[in-house]
């Protein structure tokens, strides 16, 4: 079974953000991340990089630094790299406590 959270916010000053979390709740563990809105990103591949990287892993606030990580060398234009890990902590906290009911 897959669960999915989805979060998004419109960056003052800048573009629309959305982060999409797919996990299992039973293992809690990450299935996919979806990373996506009206911004641009430089080069594009490292977004699917990104989201790749976390796939399979167990639940846990160190993903961010994982996802940051893979971010580091993109060039972001209406976001920044800062939002996208934040959007993602929240996704991951709400994730990590419904797998714990």
């Amino acid at each position: 079974m897959v669960e999915t959270i989805v979060k998004s916010i419109k960056v003052p000053g800048g573009k629309l953000l959305e982060i999409q979390l797919d996990y299992d709740p039973n293992e809690c563990r990450v299935v996919k991340l979806y990373i996506t809105g009206d911004y641009f990103a430089y080069p594009p591949e490292k977004i699917d990089e990104a989201e790749k990287s976390i796939e399979s892993r167990p639940l846990a606030l160190d993903l961010l630094d994982i996802v940051r990580d893979k971010l580091s060398y993109t060039t972001l234009y209406g976001v920044t790299v800062d939002n996208i890990v934040e959007l993602l902590r929240e996704a991951i906290e709400e994730a990590m406590e419904k797998c714990r009911q």
